[in-house]
């Protein structure tokens, strides 16, 4: 039964330090502070020099649903990154 953990009764071969349980993660008051993030330029110039926030009329739809999502709370998924200021771990898309 190579699956189980040995029981106290069971010799093993060295002395196993105790099982350490994880420590949990404390809430945080503002989750995106300290998040690497790779966040989206809105007035980024791209090839050939287009603004991408100037090729949509200030009227198009696509600006109220980015108002709406913009407004969102995603403290939840900004509370999961685990890449923050000086831990290790690839930056996260905004």
């Amino acid at each position: 039964m190579a699956d189980k953990p040995p029981t106290a009764d069971e010799a093993t071969l060295f002395e196993l330090p105790p099982a350490a349980a994880p420590k949990p993660r404390p809430p945080l008051s503002d989750p995106k502070r300290g998040a690497r993030l790779r966040e989206a330029n809105r007035a980024q110039l791209a090839w050939g020099r287009i603004d991408l926030d100037a090729q949509l009329p200030e009227d198009h739809p696509a600006r109220a649903i980015y108002a709406v999502i913009a407004r969102l709370d995603l403290s939840a998924l900004y509370a999961q990154i685990d890449a923050r200021d000086e831990v290790a771990g690839a930056s996260a898309i905004d």
